[in-house]
């Protein structure tokens, strides 16, 4: 119930701000690991952190480079 929910927000967000796209869908995976957390998903974690960090903070790759 809690994925099909997240899904239809992502779908209404999405249809109503085109350019949250990329930081939705990077959001997608620690949301994930944090429901089904595990002590051994930690390197997981790091590298969420990192594309985060990388599309929020960095702005890369530019957003004309991937067609977002």
């Amino acid at each position: 119930m809690v994925s099909l929910s997240a899904f239809v927000a992502a779908g209404v967000v999405l249809l109503a701000h085109p350019a949250w796209r990329r930081p939705l869908a990077a959001a997608a995976s620690p949301l994930t690991l944090a429901l089904f957390w595990q002590p051994a998903l930690i390197l997981g974690v790091l590298v969420d952190a990192g594309i985060l960090v990388a599309l929020l903070w960095a702005h890369w790759p530019a957003a004309e480079l991937v067609g977002a």
